[in-house]
């Protein structure tokens, strides 16, 4: 642990300064520390201590500036293990979710101590009360948080600086700190899985001659494992479940200290290579309102995330339960906060942003002048590191490839992947399953092709090339519409409306399988390897256009419509009554007192219940009392398809509970965001 290596000695303050309400965070001067933290809604908030054997100290910030509760302790070291309490009002309803029996992790924390354990305990409401997340929960979850430390910047960069390699001459290696590592037979088996293996020669020299420019690392934000993943002895590889955003992930540090990222990074440099973070800012690990209270939800929930009009709820724009708010100042200030410490003080050369298009929404909409897009062009740091945008999320009108302001690169899905196979043509490449077999000479002839076209950089004049990527074919069934997407050379193959849109999908529904293809339910539609487009053509194109339904010369009759939702749908063990088969036979709609919720197949085993468009809220309510019991206490919140799981063999209780419903809601008209 790295509190073994560090001053072991804890304060026991006998006066409270009243500090200074910046930077946010914890400050070491040399002779003391200030302690920030921006609510505001709170009415008070207590700083909490800890020594070795967990023994807590409270005390109350003294002083309230501009939003930030503040105070300044002379005797506090680095190594000094801290959270805050924050009180304030308990009121779903109206967005606070203040409760002063859960420690929070500081949202600066630099570096943390321990992991979190999951327990009831760390929900501000009762798990399995009747009133939900309404109910207020008043156990002490300090024992199962982690904690921040208090550190010191003493780093010795030796004279390295960010590399500023011109767009035009990077070329991004994409990789995983621990992936890459884990089994490489050069990695020292006490380095392996973290930012010190690697940082070793050999890896570095095999990457550096691959002739890339540039390393990026998935997620290394400190990030929560599942419950549910840890439940079946699995952990979270990928890290796109961030919680502290100025701190490293301790898993993929050796030595437990931050200071081994910066000894990484500078190793990187050295060899000529920038390195990029992929980060997570669009949401947090606090899931929505059942999920658990372990940081922003308790220290100022309103302020930090987007709620829906029915405050109680959280807008979901990302399908994880919750969106960070970047309309709002503080929120904006946190994130440009981040992004500012991670390229002035750990040297990162620039930012892959996931679901980047959160970061430009505002209450009405994607926009390229919103706030957080717009701090990031003037800032005098941010503005001179690159910024890449993974330009799409769930929320309406979420595809920006294009859409971001000057200063932003996209990774633009309907450059990339035409490029890619174009060029591993001509250097005489064979297509194999999701790839290209190139030798050692041909690859480099593609690096060289494809540093130009690596990124969407001025999308706008390059719209010539879009009919060449994203191309529609025409068939006696209709337009078939082909999506390049760029991960493992894959096309997204759906259809365009058309008198024969149901046939067509029928057909899909047998050449798709046929090619190796498997249904996408997020996209609803089917994913075949792109290699196989010319077989899914020919296969589409017959010789002869339809008569009617029914009679299908394809060898698809009618009944096959119906029989495929009801092969999928005999997993429900009962067979209920279903109201309507969508053509793919995986998605099932169910009409409701309070509006249609549709039913998504996951697998044989489990289903998801979610709303699929604006409607009633009470709809919410509905689904969530329907699986209630299926997967556990409250239906397990399933965010990839925003909605609630259940087992296959209880669809006909769920349905039959669906259809009952809840009392009508008298609201009339459009809604908002809400659960789902």
């Amino acid at each position: 642990m790295r509190d073994q290596v560090r001053s072991t000695r804890y304060a026991t303050p006998s006066r409270v300064r009243e500090g200074r309400p910046f930077p946010q965070g914890a400050s070491f001067d040399g002779q003391g520390t200030n302690f920030a933290l921006f609510s505001a809604h709170a009415t008070k908030v207590e700083l909490c201590l800890f020594d070795d054997q967990g023994n807590e100290q409270r005390i109350e910030l003294p002083e309230y500036t501009n939003e930030i509760w503040h105070g300044y302790l002379p005797e506090v070291k680095p190594g000094q293990r801290y959270g805050y309490r924050v009180h304030g009002p308990y009121a779903p309803a109206e967005g606070h979710r203040f409760n002063h029996h859960k420690l929070l992790l500081d949202p600066y924390a630099r570096e943390i101590d321990g992991d979190l354990t999951w327990a009831d305990e760390l929900y501000g409401y009762t798990i399995g009360h009747p009133d939900g997340d309404l109910s207020f929960d008043e156990r002490d979850s300090a024992a199962f948080m982690p904690k921040a430390v208090v550190v010191e910047d003493t780093y010795d960069w030796e004279g390295d600086e960010r590399l500023l390699t011109p767009w035009n001459r990077t070329f991004v290696y994409e990789t995983h700190v621990r992936g890459y590592t884990q089994r490489h037979p050069r990695v020292p088996d006490d380095l392996k899985g973290t930012c010190a293996g690697l940082a070793q020669k050999d890896v570095l020299d095999y990457i550096k001659g691959l002739g890339v420019t540039a390393v990026e690392l998935l997620p290394v934000h400190a990030y929560l494992d599942d419950q549910h993943l840890l439940e079946k002895g699995l952990r979270n590889y990928w890290g796109y479940n961030s919680l502290a955003f100025f701190a490293p992930k301790s898993r993929y540090l050796a030595s437990g200290h931050r200071d081994e990222f910066r000894d990484m990074v500078k190793a990187m440099h050295a060899k000529g290579l920038e390195v990029f973070m992929d980060v997570v800012y669009n949401h947090t690990a606090e899931g929505n309102e059942l999920g658990p209270t372990l940081s922003f939800k308790g220290i100022d929930n309103a302020s930090y995330y987007r709620l829906a009009e029915d405050k109680r709820y959280y807008i979901n724009d990302t399908g994880t339960g919750n969106t960070f708010n970047l309309s709002n100042l503080q929120a904006i200030r946190f994130v440009c906060d981040s992004l500012r410490y991670w390229a002035q003080e750990m040297h990162v050369d620039g930012f892959r942003f996931d679901l980047a298009t959160i970061l430009g929404r505002e209450p009405y909409g994607f926009d390229e002048g919103g706030g957080f897009l717009d701090s990031c062009r003037q800032d005098p740091v941010l503005s001179r590191v690159k910024l890449l945008a993974e330009p799409w999320d769930c929320g309406p009108g979420g595809y920006q490839v294009g859409g971001f302001p000057p200063g932003w690169a996209e990774w633009n899905d309907r450059y990339l992947l035409p490029h890619v196979a174009e060029a591993c043509v001509d250097a005489g490449g064979t297509p194999e399953d999701r790839g290209w077999i190139l030798d050692v000479d041909a690859y480099h002839r593609v690096v060289e092709t494809l540093r130009s076209a690596s990124f969407g950089d001025g999308l706008r004049e390059r719209n010539q090339v879009w009919s060449r990527v994203d191309p529609t074919h025409h068939t006696p069934r209709g337009t078939l519409h082909i999506r390049p997407f760029e991960t493992g050379g894959k096309a997204y193959v759906d259809v365009k409306s058309h008198p024969y849109e149901e046939t067509m999908v029928r057909r899909l529904d047998v050449v798709c399988p046929a090619l190796g293809g498997k249904w996408n339910p997020m996209k609803r539609c089917w994913a075949v390897h792109a290699h196989q487009q010319t077989a899914l053509l020919r296969a589409m194109e017959p010789d002869e256009a339809p008569r009617e339904r029914g009679q299908d010369e394809y060898g698809v009759p009618d009944r096959t419509f119906r029989e495929s939702g009801l092969e999928y749908a005999s997993v429900f063990g009962n067979k209920p009554d279903l109201d309507w088969y969508e053509a793919n036979g995986q998605i099932i709609l169910v009409d409701t007192p309070e509006g249609r919720v549709e039913i998504v197949r996951v697998d044989p085993e489990v289903w998801i219940a979610r709303k699929p468009n604006k409607g009633n809220p009470g709809i919410n309510a509905t689904i969530t009392e329907a699986c209630g019991t299926m997967l556990g206490s409250q239906g397990n919140w399933h965010p990839p398809f925003a909605g609630r799981r259940f087992r296959a063999s209880r669809a006909g209780e769920v349905i039959a509970r669906l259809k009952e419903g809840l009392p009508k809601d008298d609201t009339e008209g459009d809604f908002p965001h809400g659960l789902f």
